[in-house]
């Protein structure tokens, strides 16, 4: 258990060790706009962004209440803003938390919903791909208590009967277990991961749990304490990291993982008389021996009387830079959620929240320019011209296939390193043709831990984090 533990929390820390510069990064050039306004309330939002360079999309899905009506929409954001919304599904019975993710065995994406049904609930889904809206599928049905759903590409996690149960989507979606018989609640599965954050009742406390899935001897869940005491809603971040509301006093502190020690405890904001809520942590890992992180933390406050902000604190290397209000209007504020998406050649961070006016509800988007390193500069180098995919399987023991493709022939190479920076292997480096390639990389003199592999094409560079797990 304490080597998992050891294990989690490197997973977590390690664009820490190698941090992104942020080339100039100014958050106070946050440009906000209402990025959803229709009739009635919108609400209980998720947004789906894949990464800077290989994906330019960033879809978002929300609810909708006008009496007695509840709809889930969802709006492509980018690459092109669509003033229209798309309707999932739209009737009477109250609808509820709507996810998005990508369809691997797909080239369009799933949207997940909770459904009440008179009596009971369902986990609803629907895929949409190219401009095409498939049928509703009951994923669950005759459900006693809300599930709580979250869920990435390759797992669906819900709460049935208490329990934390997940199921496999992609390749073998037959695959459920149980990974906790407690007393859990409100999931969070990570953006491109097989790890999870989870309350879990404990005496009279909620407690922060974590769970990591494994394959070998046979695939089940294997789940460890994060953190005791009074806490809730956990979220695994962009990327990684992982941050927690904690309450001692009366007071609602943010907890959150940024320590080069696997032992550390976490880290925890100093508000004093006010609340810090619904925090996301973002960290974007590109080795580089630069000295400012993009990490920052973004989360809602009632700091201001009867007036609820989104908040950034960004954080530089074992500094704290200011508190930033990027709401900054009258109403409530609340519940933001970080993603990125690339814009017409350039990236951006986007902050996503919804807002209330006494009026209606609406969702509002905060944008800036991000500029990591890597060979990546802000005279519009074409990245689209090579992609790196995630490697397959994910986490290995002890070879992983590395494929990436080329839009034309040219000289490439790709390269492994540690956690420290150190460069393990190169695996190609030389002239090669158009199309998809892919590498083997073999561990079986490495021990556990978290691995990087680079690609560089023409001085650019693109870089992407995998596990060995032995």
């Amino acid at each position: 258990m304490k080597s998992l533990k050891r294990f989690f929390a490197s997973f977590l820390l390690v664009s820490f060790f190698f941090p992104a510069a942020m080339m100039s990064q100014n958050f106070e050039d946050f440009q906000k706009s209402v990025l959803v306004d229709i009739s009635g309330d919108n609400y209980d939002f998720d947004l789906l962004s894949r990464d800077f360079y290989y994906s330019d999309a960033l879809y978002l899905t929300w609810i909708n209440k006008s009496d007695p009506t509840y709809t889930v929409y969802l709006k492509i954001v980018a690459p092109e803003s669509i003033d229209s919304s798309i309707v999932i599904s739209s009737d009477n019975d109250i609808k509820s938390n709507p996810q998005v993710v990508y369809n691997p065995s797909d080239t369009g994406i799933s949207i997940f919903w909770e459904n009440f049904s008179g009596s009971y609930y369902q986990i609803k889904r629907r895929d949409y791909s190219g401009g095409i809206l498939l049928n509703e599928i009951i994923v669950k049905d005759s459900l006693s208590q809300r599930p709580m759903i979250s869920l990435n590409d390759y797992y669906l996690a819900w709460i049935m009967e208490n329990k934390l149960v997940a199921k496999k989507l992609y390749p073998d979606s037959s695959l459920t277990l149980v990974v906790d018989s407690g007393a859990c609640s409100l999931p969070s599965v990570g953006r491109e991961s097989s790890l999870l954050v989870y309350e879990k009742q404990v005496n009279d406390s909620t407690y922060i749990y974590a769970a990591q899935y494994n394959n070998y001897p046979e695939p089940y869940w294997e789940s460890f304490e994060l953190a005791d005491g009074d806490n809730r809603n956990p979220d695994l971040g962009f990327e990684y990291g992982v941050s927690f509301e904690s309450i001692s006093n009366g007071i609602s502190r943010i907890k959150y993982y940024f320590s080069p020690d696997p032992e550390a405890d976490f880290f925890i904001t100093t508000n004093t008389n006010c609340n810090y809520m619904h925090p996301s942590f973002f960290t974007y890992p590109i080795p580089t021996k630069q000295q400012d992180t993009p990490f920052f933390l973004v989360f809602d406050t009632d700091s201001l009387s009867d007036d609820n902000e989104v908040m950034v604190k960004t954080y530089y290397y074992y500094t704290l830079d200011n508190l930033i209000n990027i709401s900054d209007m009258t109403g409530n504020d609340l519940k933001p959620k970080v993603g990125v998406m690339n814009y017409d050649g350039t990236p951006y961070v986007v902050i996503i929240w919804e807002h209330q006016d006494g009026v209606h509800s609406t969702i509002w988007m905060a944008k800036t320019i991000f500029h990591p390193a890597g060979g990546v500069k802000e005279d519009g180098i074409d990245l689209s011209s090579f992609e790196l995919l995630q490697n397959y399987p994910n986490p290995f023991n002890p070879s992983t296939n590395i494929e990436y493709s080329l839009k034309q022939g040219t000289d490439v190479k790709v390269t492994v390193f540690d956690i420290l920076g150190n460069r393990l292997a190169t695996l190609t480096d030389g002239y090669q043709y158009a199309g998809s390639h892919t590498l083997i990389f073999n561990g079986r003199n490495l021990s556990s831990g978290v691995y990087f592999y680079t690609i560089e094409v023409n001085g650019q560079q693109k870089t992407k984090a995998m596990i060995l797990m032995k």
